[in-house]
């Protein structure tokens, strides 16, 4: 993606322009539900007596619940809590950039892979499914977009140990898998899915590396019974009386499979950004392109584009009877990215003549093709709404309301009262998540502010707002 160095430097700029414009929103940020709740915890048992009740009692992430209850909100200051988004957002294009150094070897010098990384990432960012979701809200960025990190870095792990057959790089992916299947059900699905299709490929073609997939498959597999035997699973499905439904959930995660992939694959930033992907990895070992294991790895692509929505769909339909929330599939959409590149690569070294002939107009008119990237980003509904928040003030007046209510809580605290009703949320940017609590003291929002802030009960003045869905 955008190998000439002399087209980079001209639409670097641009692009860092619109990573920088998510990257800014974080400093208006603010803690909301599972945040106070984590928050409490941490302060009232202490994170590692917290991080084992809620294995026992709530989940089995073992991962990102650590992360979780390491929520830097203490003592009422907020510069720690959007520097932790700031850096998974930055973590999110260093994840990117050394997955693409380990698969192209030196093929592509530093600065083509740094045009790469930043362009996927922005391209994540403009059209990941839940933005708000996925990056500007703490507890679900440490779930789940932190997870994406350390999953391309197990990756990029193993690729590197594949070309150099280094053990300590093996030892390496071992421990960042471990890491990566507690943060989050969906993750853990999909690398225990990968090595086994990565095993059956490796046997059928009695390729060497049988044992370090099959070493790879045992830890995933590992991970995923301690995720799975987790005593707080059962409890917290008992909110869901929908679930266990085999056949609602087979048949909603195929109609969400057939919306998101058409969705993906139909995007104009998309393939956009594939003809300019495409002219620069015709490079890669041309000549290997059409062997047997270039073909596998082709339909292992392949397979990989079409399980990526239904490993983040199905759990959820089958643990709760809804999806709920689409900061699974945001998981999802970044896998389908990675795959949906390696397939185009592939197909590009191929030789073929629809290959050659993409190839060559694409080079053609790599100039303008880089212009459109670089607009259609511009214009996407993640990147306008968060442009818009910023135009429109919204961030400000959200944060200059958020800090209001932070003030009114601390107020009822000092004059020792144990009831405090306060005014809604008037102003919510389009690019954040935000639960709000609800007239009703006993609603699990209201609960965390009270317990977060000391207080016997609150509530809101108005009428109930919001969608409250746990993480």
């Amino acid at each position: 993606m955008l190998s000439d160095r002399r087209l980079f430097p001209a639409i670097f700029p641009a692009l860092l322009a619109i990573f920088g414009m998510f990257l800014a929103a974080c400093m208006f940020a603010h803690p909301i539900g599972d945040d106070l709740d984590f928050a409490s915890t941490a302060r009232e048992a202490g994170i590692a007596v917290g991080w084992r009740q809620q294995y026992l009692t709530w989940n089995g992430r073992y991962t990102s619940n650590f992360f979780a209850l390491m929520v830097p909100v203490g003592g009422g200051r907020l510069a720690a809590y959007r520097a932790a988004l700031a850096a998974t957002l930055a973590g999110s294009v260093a994840a990117a950039y050394a997955l693409l150094r380990a698969a192209a070897g030196a093929s592509f010098t530093r600065i083509e892979a740094a045009a790469a990384a930043l362009t996927l990432t922005v391209l994540y960012l403009c059209e990941m499914p839940s933005l708000g979701e996925g990056v500007y809200w703490y507890t679900s960025a440490v779930t789940y977009q932190a997870a994406i990190v350390v999953g391309a870095l197990h990756v990029a792990c193993v690729v590197r140990s594949r070309r150099a057959g280094a053990r300590l790089l093996i030892a390496c992916a071992l421990v960042l898998l471990g890491v990566a299947a507690g943060f989050n059900e969906v993750v853990m699905l999909m690398l225990v899915a990968a090595y086994m299709l990565l095993l059956g490929a490796a046997v059928v073609q009695r390729r060497p590396g049988r044992a370090d997939f099959a070493m790879l498959l045992a830890a995933a597999a590992i991970s995923a019974f301690v995720v799975f035997q987790s005593p707080g699973n059962s409890a917290r499905l008992q909110e869901y009386p929908m679930r266990h439904q085999l056949g609602r959930s087979l048949a909603m995660t195929g109609l969400q499979t057939i919306r998101f992939l058409s969705a993906w694959m139909s995007s104009g930033p998309l393939l956009i950004a594939s003809l300019l992907w495409l002219p620069g990895v015709d490079r890669p070992v041309p000549s290997a392109a059409a062997s047997p294991r270039a073909r596998a790895g082709l339909m292992l692509c392949v397979a990989g584009l079409l399980l990526a929505v239904p490993l983040a769909a199905f759990p959820a339909y089958w643990a709760t009877g809804i999806l709920g929330q689409q900061r699974t599939v945001n998981v999802a959409y970044f896998a389908f990215l990675v795959l949906w590149f390696a397939m185009l690569a592939l197909w590009s070294a191929s030789g073929s003549v629809r290959a050659v002939a993409v190839c060559t107009l694409a080079r053609a008119m790599r100039r303008p093709i880089a212009v459109l990237l670089v607009m259609s980003l511009a214009l996407t509904g993640n990147s306008y709404a968060v442009a818009s928040d910023f135009v429109t003030g919204r961030f400000r007046q959200f944060d200059r309301e958020l800090q209001a209510r932070d003030r009114a809580l601390h107020e009822c605290r000092q004059a020792a009262g144990t009831s405090c009703a306060i005014d809604p949320i008037r102003t919510r940017p389009a690019s954040f998540f935000v639960m709000d609590i609800s007239v009703n003291p006993h609603d699990w929002v209201n609960v965390a502010y009270a317990r977060y802030y000391r207080l016997a009960q609150v509530r809101m003045r108005g009428a109930d707002s919001g969608d409250h869905v746990r993480h």
